[in-house]
């Protein structure tokens, strides 16, 4: 089985090219051999290998920035999935794309299903949506391809959430986290491992959906906002010796936080679907946090 993994050096390429089963054929590709914006380029790589997969993790996604970058982040998040889709029509691949909870507006306070309409309140979801609307329109009906959403993306590798309150820490003795905005993080060994029971298994064929391509959640268990992640990642730092000074961490509202950029207030995810789908649970949340933490306390 031959699989091509774009961004395979972010933080959930990485999980997925570590647990790659022995007998697949795994094509990894970056920004330095696969720019999303020379789909020209791209094209000619994927019909030079004809996957019989393509998992679509590389996108544009920094929040803050994709609102002065809309050109660029279109290309990313919205032609490069219809391409793909395109490509996949053409020659009999398949494939998942990777989403996120932005897709939806977060005005309301129960998790959202995969079906729910998508409102999205900033551009970064915007072009998120629109990718998933192009693989859709090409692509619905086809059993050819899979939209995965998650939130919160966590690892021992590469730039996230975790890494960016580990460095302010170890510099201010307190720092503001927003404490209105609800979640839940996802552990990226967790994720990388339901995507290969998708392929493995093929139950892209056994998904019950109503939306045009199958649509599936994924997140770690349990519920959180920043302001929980964040004080869970000082708690369980200083208890194992990554952090030396213990950093006061202060709850604030959305609107005092320093952003041009409107968040979903509430973006948890339902994923029991996708649970029983693939047949296992991922860890709660703090759990997976905890690994994660020692994981990078070891690499020190």
């Amino acid at each position: 089985m031959k699989v091509l993994l774009t961004g395979s050096k972010g933080q959930l390429g990485r999980s997925i090219a570590k647990l790659k089963p022995s007998f697949v054929d795994l094509i990894e590709t970056s920004r330095e051999n696969f720019d999303l914006l020379d789909l020209d380029h791209c094209e000619r790589e994927i019909l030079k290998h004809k996957p019989d997969w393509i998992i679509n993790c590389a996108a544009y996604t920094n929040v803050e920035q994709a609102e002065f970058s809309k050109e660029n982040v279109l290309k990313i998040n919205m032609e490069a999935p219809k391409h793909f889709s395109k490509l996949i029509s053409s020659y009999g691949g398949r494939l998942i794309h990777l989403s996120t909870d932005f897709v939806f507006n977060g005005n309301q306070n129960f998790p959202y299903k995969t079906y729910e309409k998508r409102q999205p309140i900033n551009f970064y979801g915007f072009s998120k949506s629109e990718g998933e609307r192009e693989i859709e329109n090409i692509l619905g009906g086809s059993n050819k391809a899979l939209i995965l959403r998650t939130s919160w993306l966590i690892s021992s590798e590469g730039r996230n959430f975790v890494f960016s309150m580990l460095a302010l820490m170890q510099k201010k003795k307190q720092i503001e986290v927003v404490c209105d905005q609800i979640g839940c993080p996802t552990g990226a060994s967790d994720l990388a491992r339901s995507i290969w029971q998708i392929i493995v298994q093929d139950l892209i064929n056994k998904i019950d959906s109503n939306t045009k391509v199958p649509i599936l959640h994924w997140s770690d268990l349990g519920v959180a906002s920043w302001y929980d992640l964040s004080c869970a990642i000082c708690e369980i730092s200083n208890e194992i010796g990554l952090l030396k000074n213990y950093c006061k961490i202060i709850p604030i509202k959305s609107e005092k936080f320093n952003s041009i950029v409107k968040r979903p207030r509430y973006s948890l995810l339902d994923c029991e679907k996708s649970y029983r789908l693939v047949n296992f649970r991922p860890l709660h949340w703090r759990k997976n946090l905890e690994i994660i933490i020692k994981n990078i306390y070891s690499k020190n």
